[in-house]
């Protein structure tokens, strides 16, 4: 009997799995400056951290594209006053009985 095998293939492993969680301090708590997914836990079960220490990195695409929206919106909102001043200066002119 002839035993067949498969080629091997090696691959990265590159899987997301949703957690809620928290980080809880033995003898002081901590807090985190802001909310978001995390892309690396850099500590494991009973590591020792001291203050400084980067215990998690978070996704840093979601802040990137967040500020890319907040960056349009300025500079839509800011077309929008230029047009409505330019709207102003021409009634302005036109209601002083200047013509183009």
């Amino acid at each position: 009997m002839q035993v067949a095998v498969d080629a091997v293939v090696q691959e990265p492993l590159k899987q997301t799995v949703p957690v809620i969680g928290r980080l809880v301090g033995r003898t002081t708590g901590l807090a985190a400056r802001v909310e978001g997914s995390i892309a690396e836990l850099r500590v494991e079960v009973g590591d020792r951290v001291g203050k400084g220490d980067v215990i998690a990195v978070l996704v840093a695409d979601q802040y990137k594209w967040e500020y890319e929206l907040r960056k349009a919106e300025v500079e839509q909102f800011g077309a929008i006053v230029k047009t409505q001043k330019a709207k102003i200066a021409l009634r302005t002119r036109n209601s002083a009985g200047w013509s183009d």
